[in-house]
């Protein structure tokens, strides 16, 4: 169940969905296969044109038919983010996190139920998994995952701070 007592977000608001344990923001990158787009923290490296870290940055919190849920779009590719299936886990603690390229879709694998954190912080949890988003610590920084080890307590690589920009 939810526990948000205001609605986060609608299909005009853009957000910024940031990372509260490297302060880096989730932005989506380049295409992975026909299906899957990487989903990173900060600045992607191949980045040619800075500019273009604007909109990489940029998603929209969509409420599902019941308001319980969000799909979280992407502003710009207008492709939901989504915990792959186990077959494109990263291994057996992490679940690798994309966006779906076929587009919008709030099945159960683009649900995400935001729920509140300490210090006005957010954790995002998976719907169809039951498994919380996180930004890595060492070697892969850069990756955002969700944490298949149910029985683990949160830290700050699970917190997020959800940012109106419109």
């Amino acid at each position: 169940m939810a526990h948000h007592p205001i609605r986060l977000g609608s299909d005009h608001q853009r957000v910024h969905i940031v990372s509260v344990y490297h302060n880096t923001h989730l932005c989506a990158t380049d295409v992975m296969d026909p299906e899957h787009r990487r989903v990173v923290t900060g600045k992607p490296n191949n980045l040619q044109d800075t500019s273009d870290y604007t909109h990489l940055k940029e998603w929209r919190l969509v409420p599902s038919r019941d308001g319980e849920y969000y799909g979280i779009i992407h502003h710009q590719y207008n492709e939901p983010l989504v915990a792959a299936p186990d077959d494109l886990a990263h291994d057996k603690d992490r679940r690798t996190v994309l966006t779906w390229i076929p587009g919008p879709s709030l099945g159960l694998q683009c649900l995400w139920d935001i729920k509140h954190a300490p210090e006005g912080h957010y954790l995002i949890e998976s719907v169809q998994y039951g498994e919380y988003l996180y930004a890595s610590d060492h070697p892969s920084k850069d990756k955002v995952f969700t944490w298949r080890k149910k029985e683990d307590p949160l830290n700050k690589q699970f917190y997020w701070d959800i940012i109106n920009i419109n």
